[in-house]
């Protein structure tokens, strides 16, 4: 299974990947570009790709390292124990699938909907899944477990699972409550966890894999990455 991370990043803050690394760099200029009606983000590698996920754009970079200059800047840092060669996202830019139209969750009078878009799924052929939800209203949850965490908590298996989420606040310096039970898997190895998190504006949690509701506090809209790998990565997809 690969390392990986998410690391935020300052304004004017440089970042490179070190030996076995390499880097996915998502960044916006303001804040509204996340909690639109559809991201403006944008996916740089410390190689040689951006892709803008509305509207649609390709270019190349012509340095190895990335300073921060938007409002969000948001480091994807993914380590192997072998190098990672740089066509290990290279010029195939259709394993990064940024469609337009996210995945719509939830029931508006419930307050629990929200929108999914699945940056890198299984038809990538990548060894993690990587995505963004943004809350359709505020004060509202998501992260229901789906079927295959819902089957780790009822039937605990020794499957290695590493998910990290990164928080955003609408309007900025927001809080809110991460939900956390099921299994975590670190460097000490398995165990299980049953916890609720302050959560701040700009910051990290990792995620067990069995259930984690998590709600933006009364007023404050909430949006997060994902990303999480797996040794059994096939028999744990959100969406199929």
């Amino acid at each position: 299974m690969i390392n990986l991370r998410f690391q935020w990043l300052q304004k004017d803050e440089r970042i490179q990947a070190n030996e076995n690394e390499q880097l996915l760099i998502f960044h916006a200029q303001r804040l509204d570009c996340i909690f639109g009606n559809i991201p403006i983000v944008k996916i740089s590698s410390g190689i040689n790709d951006v892709i803008t996920l509305a509207p649609k754009l390709v270019k190349k970079l012509t340095k190895e390292y990335y300073i921060a200059t938007d409002e969000i800047n948001l480091a994807l840092i993914i380590k192997s124990e072998s190098p990672l060669k740089h066509e290990f996202f290279g010029t195939n830019y259709d394993k990064i699938q940024l469609a337009e139209t996210p995945h719509y969750k939830g029931d508006p009078t419930a307050g629990d909907s929200r929108r999914v878009w699945q940056f890198i799924g299984s038809e990538s052929g990548l060894p993690f899944r990587l995505g963004l939800t943004v809350h359709g209203a505020r004060g509202t949850w998501s992260s229901t477990p789906h079927k295959f965490e819902i089957e780790a908590l009822t039937n605990p298996a020794p499957i290695d699972f590493f998910e990290q989420f990164a928080y955003m606040m609408n309007p900025k310096g927001g809080w809110g409550i991460q939900v956390r039970q099921g299994h975590i898997y670190d460097r000490f190895g398995r165990g299980f966890i049953k916890d609720s998190k302050f959560i701040s504006d700009r910051s990290i949690q990792q995620i067990p894999l069995g259930s984690h509701p998590v709600t933006g506090g009364p007023g404050i809209q909430l949006a997060y990455f994902w990303v999480y790998t797996s040794s059994a990565l096939e028999l744990m997809e959100k969406f199929k």
